[in-house]
């Protein structure tokens, strides 16, 4: 956040819908953000979703390409230690679980600028289009040299994520029947290396 992002450069990402600056948006967006992430964390259940998904060393990595990668010297260090494991980030008592949430509030509370992207409904034809969307913008960002961070938990339809879903949505101007179907803050931070994948024969059948 250190660095602000040009608006020339906010304008070339900007979807459709919207992307800003606007330090009075910013901090509404940040208060959602935050407030939203660590509901998510302290209810069991949909941290759980999180953790199940999480892939802990090179090796979890290479087995699963799929998730949520956790990896470096020291996740590797620690994993071997027996101090980093699912079960460890699942529990709310343990270091690394308190560990990984500020982290995120660190990170949710760093928006140098935020995009969005809006339907007109929420059909399937809808949420594919938004994909597009997202796709052209993240292209266009990484072009330009800026990174992408989706900040989705405020979008979730469980019950009691209820206030935050409204809240961003009113936040940011949706009308009825409006849906926001995804949120990233944007801005410059150091390179990324690519991300797992499983190879092309996993998900096509000659």
């Amino acid at each position: 956040s250190s660095r602000p992002v040009p608006p020339n450069v906010l304008n070339a990402v900007r979807s459709p819908d919207g992307a800003s600056n606007d330090p009075r948006l910013l901090g509404q967006i940040r208060e959602i953000t935050v407030a939203s992430m660590l509901l998510e964390m302290d209810l069991e259940r949909t941290h759980r979703e999180s953790v199940d998904l999480m892939r802990i060393g090179r090796a979890a990595i290479d087995q699963n390409p799929d998730g949520i990668a956790i990896q470096g010297p020291l996740a590797e260090m620690l994993a071997t230690a027996g101090l980093l494991d699912k079960e460890a980030l699942a529990d709310p008592a343990s270091s690394a679980f308190q560990s990984g949430k500020e982290m995120m509030i660190e990170s949710h509370n760093s928006i140098p600028a935020i995009l969005w992207i809006m339907t007109q409904g929420n059909s399937r034809v809808d949420q594919l289009e938004a994909g597009r969307r997202y796709v052209r913008a993240n292209l266009e960002a990484t072009a330009r040299g800026i990174a992408m961070h989706p900040m989705s938990q405020s979008l979730q339809e469980y019950p009691e994520m209820a206030a935050q879903y409204r809240a961003i949505h009113d936040t940011l101007g949706a009308a009825a029947g409006e849906r926001i179907q995804m949120l990233a803050r944007i801005g410059y931070a150091e390179p990324a290396g690519p991300a797992p994948r499983w190879p092309l024969t996993k998900h096509v059948i000659a």
